[in-house]
């Protein structure tokens, strides 16, 4: 049995073993980013664990995921600052603490729109650009049907479709020329 003073506590002093603590720290940071929000294992104490108790008591592995889910719960939770959209991806956040909208230039050199995300479009209104975006996605995919379902006519090279009907076809621009 162990005595009062070999037990580890927060400003709560609900005491447990050093081992029981590593233990609990260790399944908190292994469950995910929601060890950044850890309370005292003791039922029904809200007391907020520290980061030191972290670092203290967990191994290296578990004390750089606990920073890494640390730092993603700061950007996540901070509306002043946004993870890079960097399209290739990108490990930096970036903080703005004005108004107005703004192009942010990233330490990867990409420059992008804080209010959107997108890259920077000045001077299109972000709106402009998620019409743009919706629009090329809809032609994409229309032009992915063309590709599957036409061929291209020998004469003129426009993408043709057969429907219905015989297999003999005419140009209609041929004849026309």
């Amino acid at each position: 049995m162990q005595t009062v003073e070999e037990l580890v506590s927060l400003d709560c002093n609900h005491g447990f073993c050093q081992v029981c603590w590593q233990a609990y720290l260790h399944s908190q940071v292994d469950d995910g980013k929601a060890a950044v929000q850890a309370r005292c294992p003791q039922v029904k104490c809200g007391r907020m664990v520290p980061v030191d108790f972290f670092k203290r008591l967990c191994d290296e592995a578990r004390q750089r995921k606990y920073e890494e889910w640390y730092i993603r719960s700061y950007v996540d939770d901070n509306p002043s600052v946004k993870w890079c959209t960097n399209p290739a991806g990108c490990p930096y956040a970036c903080e703005y603490q004005g108004v107005d909208h703004c192009d942010i230039r990233c330490h990867c050199a990409f420059v992008w729109c804080w209010a959107c995300g997108e890259e920077a479009h000045r001077p299109a209104e972000c709106k402009t650009v998620d019409q743009w975006n919706i629009k090329n996605s809809a032609e994409s995919e229309n032009i992915s049907w063309i590709r599957a379902n036409t061929k291209k006519c020998p004469k003129c090279h426009r993408a043709i479709e057969k429907n219905q009907g015989c297999n003999h076809m005419v140009c209609s621009k041929a004849s026309t020329s």
